[in-house]
């Protein structure tokens, strides 16, 4: 059994309609689709099942010795680590042509910084047999030709059968090549070998639908075009008068998949024998005054009609509303506690009242529209909300519902299309399903996760939410508190409770409230649970938060008050956010100021979960983040995240606890040996795991660890650990991601959040690939997405750091656009110090205005400044700023998240800067070994304090004061450090007196 068959690709709309029809017509000889309404044409519809093609990916290793060319590849993979820069080189094979579907490896081909790229353009120019003063699309378009020709056994391909070069340069330092494949002089359809280049070096190299069109199949038609439209048109019932021709008949070379081959809808032959092909005359009309474009294939020997579809690209629908992003409190302080609407927002996998595969929309709320009323009633295909308002039912003639919403709206007010479509309604089907989108990620294989939960919203109740087994529950607003369904953290909440109760364990943990305050901070990166939870009515015992919208929660039951200093949700993770600022212990927090209940210690169980959220907030806020680790904070919360969805389904008491005695973790299904046993890379946690000691460190400090096995850091030798650096391509309804290779990479995770917070919000994985490309089709045009790469090694408990996160807008037209990246990202500065950090300024698709830089949402105490601003960039280059970020000496300490942004007209990107400010501390005055002059100050702020004498290095001799000896003349070639007898003056060649 051949290992390796990847998801399969659909070249075209009417390949992907078949595929989604193949078990209910796979016994028939055509793939009949449904008639569309009122359409006579439609009915007559179809597609030959064996034009739709599978592709699969076979890794080189597994299939060599099953390829002709076995001996070819056993020579290249020799010669490989000469040829590539890098020394290494990888491969997969499209197993029905034996051809090559990606070379992966770090071949210098043009000058360029890559790895072990040292070519000149006059070695490139010796290469070419051409002098060379520049690097154009002709010389890379030569370059890769040459390089194929060179290589042409191993990548299995017929050098006739390549066409016209096709070459575009990206940014300065990548290249794409696409030859299109041509026999005897037609075109094959969909075949192709492709090319990316990257400073300098062949990164990726491979072929697409590519399979070697036999020398028997004759290039000359025994049909003629004349004829050919006759036979089409009496396919379709005969040539009317209105009939109008949009493409003459063309000829073209049709693959497909030989039946004989085929199991279901996959490859079962040998390698290489996969791939058949006819020649066809193409050509399309259409018939007033209906829209479709009618494309007719008929083969050109045998005048059979082996086609007849429809190829219009219909207008996608969309279906969005007003979503409340964290919390409802009708104001955006910041990024952790904006509670203004945000329109437009797409509604994720919500019903459209379409049949089948157009019945919900995607992740971005698109699906694709023909024509007719497109209805929702947010039943969606994971979540079904109930308002108790009303029923929610909009529609649209048009394929596009904006169910609408502004901020202000609360309980029952509806942004019309029925009295169930209320804000509580639409955040609630929005924040839920990106949420369970982002568990999907981490557990693909938890069948619970696409079954449907009911979420009853706007409950005539106030001041509470609930979980109870299939749903999900939220109260409306009053008695000093906000509507819980309009705030994302209490969404998640109550969601983490039902997902704790359908994992590996099949029950709740102990606490259960611990797993799910982690699923809410772990999603929003906040750690306030429910901030705007209380509203401003009263001030309670802790008084207002700092922009007065609500009063700060009391985590303390019993005894006296911990207040949290800033936030009006139910709880705070973060205990430096407390008064006192002390970490939560089991001992020292839940025995004394939790009432006596059910949870671990004896004790209330959401008053015990103190430990448990601390914990996971301190490991990714605190301990991965420090050394030695000192990871950025993107990384260390897709770690978190990692290590919490994976390590938590088979908890069952997070922690054990007697008061007054002991606590810890040490039983096997503890939170801690859970989380170690997640992030383990070799099945023996005795010896270490890549983050033992963050893990060890962030549970001890509030009580739940257990000191055996001994924290050790060790693991994943070999695997990636520097992060790739990414780059973004718009499209329509897409996104085009591109890297470098990562050494010690197997495969790469694509990760992508979006919202109001960027690149600082719960980030979901979305693939994960071998190659260094992924195109994102899961998205809207206009909106704003984020993306980062991770490189991952054969183990998924190794993996490197996030690559930089790129903001990219999806748009139906390619304008010019720009975009601004910061790095580092994470930067610290001690109080009246300062950071600084290089922002690139790059240009996408000619961009070359100026771009003004600024920066937002930074502490009152941090001012901004940029070595050059305005920004212009060259037309598809880059352009560098230096920021230098000042640290008032009055500036609180913490790590504050906020962006740099870039404004061109009307078009702002940001880049995001995660800043520290430390506390000021004995700093070292200077250091000098005074023998030659090193160029030191006097003190960190370069000016002359002394208040006798000004200090500077000499060789002095031996001084008196008074009689008594106050310096010995040095060792000849030894320096002292002497001072004048006045403060500035100068302490001469000799003297040191009253200094």
């Amino acid at each position: 059994m051949r290992k390796g068959f990847d998801n399969q690709r659909f070249p075209n709309r009417a390949a992907w309609m078949l595929a989604a029809l193949v078990c209910v017509i796979a016994a028939s000889g055509v793939w009949a689709l449904q008639p569309k309404e009122g359409s006579y044409l439609s009915a007559k519809e179809f597609f030959l099942p064996e034009l739709y093609i599978s592709s699969a990916n076979e890794a080189l290793d597994d299939v060599i010795y099953e390829l002709p060319n076995q001996a070819a590849w056993e020579q290249f993979q020799s010669a490989a680590g000469l040829e590539s820069g890098d020394g290494q080189m990888r491969a997969f094979i499209d197993p029905r042509s034996g051809a090559a579907t990606n070379v992966l490896g770090a071949f210098p081909l043009i000058p360029g910084r890559g790895v072990g790229n040292q070519l000149t353009l006059g070695d490139l120019g010796r290469r070419l047999g051409s002098e060379v003063r520049k690097v154009d699309s002709r010389v890379v378009g030569e370059a890769v030709l040459g390089f194929v020709r060179a290589r042409q056994e191993v990548l299995g391909i017929d050098l006739a059968q390549l066409g016209s070069v096709r070459v575009g340069q990206v940014t300065p330092e990548l290249w794409q090549v696409s030859i299109p494949q041509v026999f005897q002089g037609v075109p094959v359809r969909h075949g192709r070998l492709a090319a990316t280049i990257n400073n300098g070096n062949l990164i990726l190299l491979g072929t697409e639908t590519w399979g070697n069109v036999s020398a028997a199949l004759s290039p000359a038609p025994k049909v003629s075009s004349e004829k050919a439209l006759a036979l089409g048109f009496e396919f379709a019932g005969g040539r009317v008068l209105v009939d109008e021709l949009v493409q003459q008949p063309k000829l073209e070379i049709i693959p497909f998949a030989p039946p004989e081959f085929q199991i279901g809808e996959g490859y079962g032959g040998q390698i290489g024998k996969g791939y058949g092909h006819r020649l066809a005359w193409v050509f399309a009309f259409v018939r007033p005054p209906d829209s479709e474009t009618w494309e007719v294939m008929v083969d050109a020997h045998s005048g059979q009609v082996i086609a007849f579809q429809d190829v219009t690209h219909y207008l996608d629908g969309q279906i969005k509303g007003g979503v409340y992003p964290i919390t409802s409190t009708e104001i955006c302080p910041n990024a952790d506690q904006c509670g203004t609407m945000q329109s437009g927002w797409p509604m994720p996998y919500a019903d459209t009242g379409l049949a089948s595969p157009n019945n919900f929309t995607n992740s971005a709320g698109i699906f694709n529209y023909t024509s007719g009323t497109v209805t929702t009633t947010l039943t969606g295909r994971f979540f079904d909300i109930v308002d108790n308002c009303g029923a929610v039912s909009n529609s649209s003639t048009t394929g596009v519902i904006d169910m609408g919403g502004v901020t202000g709206h609360h309980n029952c007010t509806t942004g019309g299309g029925g009295a169930g479509n209320t804000a509580a309604s639409r955040t609630a089907f929005y924040e839920l399903n990106k949420l369970a989108e982002l568990a999907r990620g981490w557990l693909p294989s938890n069948t619970w996760l696409n079954s449907r939960v009911t979420t009853n919203v706007n409950i005539n109740n106030t001041c509470n939410a609930f979980y109870s087994a299939g749903t999900v529950n939220f109260y409306r607003s009053g008695g000093g508190c906000r509507n819980t369904g309009e705030i994302a953290g209490v969404f998640d909440h109550e969601w983490g409770h039902a997902l704790d109760d359908n994992d590996t364990g099949g029950n709740l943990s102990s606490t259960s409230e611990g797993y799910a305050d982690i699923v809410a901070i772990y999603r929003l990166e906040a750690s306030c649970v429910g901030h705007g939870f209380f509203d401003n009515s009263s001030s309670g015992s802790c008084g207002l938060t700092v922009d007065g919208t609500g009063r700060n929660c009391n985590e303390a039951l019993t005894g006296s008050a911990v207040c949290c200093t800033d936030c009006s949700g139910v709880r705070d993770a973060d205990y430096a956010k407390h008064t006192p600022n002390t970490p939560a212990t089991a001992l020292g927090f839940v025995c004394p100021s939790c009432t006596s209940s059910t949870g671990p210690c004896g004790r209330q169980v959401h008053c015990a979960g103190a430990p448990i959220r601390q914990a996971a907030w301190d490991f990714v806020t605190r301990d991965l983040t420090a050394a030695p680790f000192n990871l950025d904070s993107q990384t260390a919360f897709i770690i978190g995240n990692k290590v919490f969805y994976q390590g938590s389904g088979n908890i069952g008491a997070w922690y054990t606890c007697t008061c007054t005695t002991s606590s810890g973790g040490c039983g096997s299904t503890n939170g801690y040996m859970q989380w170690l046993a997640a992030d383990d890379d070799n099945g023996n946690v005795n010896d270490g795991t890549p983050h033992m000691t963050a893990l060890y460190n962030a549970f001890n400090r509030h009580g739940i660890a257990c000191a055996t096995p001994t924290p050790t850091n060790s693991g994943c030798s070999g695997g990636p650990s520097a992060a790739a650096t990414l780059s973004a391509t718009a499209g329509d309804k897409s996104v085009a991601l591109s890297w470098g290779t990562v050494s010690g990479a197997t495969r790469y995770w694509v990760f992508r959040s979006e919202g109001h917070a960027g690149c600082n919000f719960g980030k979901t994985l979305i693939a994960e690939v071998t190659g260094t490309s992924y195109t994102d089709t899961q998205v809207a045009n206009g909106r704003e997405y984020y993306y980062n790469v991770v490189a991952a090694g054969s183990s998924s408990a190794c993996f490197g750091r996030a690559s930089n996160c790129v903001n990219v807008t999806p748009a139906a037209s390619v304008t010019p656009d720009f975009n601004v990246a910061c790095s580092p990202s994470s930067v610290s500065a001690q109080q009246g110090g300062t950071a600084t950090s290089t922002c690139t300024v790059s240009s996408v698709n000619g961009f070359s205005s100026a771009v003004t830089l600024s920066c937002a949402g930074q502490p009152a105490g941090v001012s901004c400044g940029f070595s050059s601003n305005p920004v212009t960039p060259p037309a598809n280059g880059s352009s560098n700023s230096t920021l230098t970020l000042t640290v008032g000496g009055s500036q609180a300490t913490g790590t504050f998240n906020f962006n740099v942004q870039g404004v061109s007209g009307a078009t702002t990107k940001t880049s995001p800067i995660s800043l520290t400010v430390t506390a000021v501390g004995g700093g070292t005055v200077f250091f000098d070994d005074f023998e030659t002059n090193q160029g030191w100050t006097v003190n960190p702020n370069g000016t002359d304090t002394a208040t006798t004498g000004q200090w500077e290095r000499g060789n002095p001799q031996g001084t008196n004061s008074s009689g008594a000896k106050q310096l010995d003349a040095t060792v000849s070639g030894v320096n002292d450090l002497v001072t004048g007898a006045s403060a500035g003056s100068t302490a001469g060649a000799s003297t040191s007196t009253a200094g």
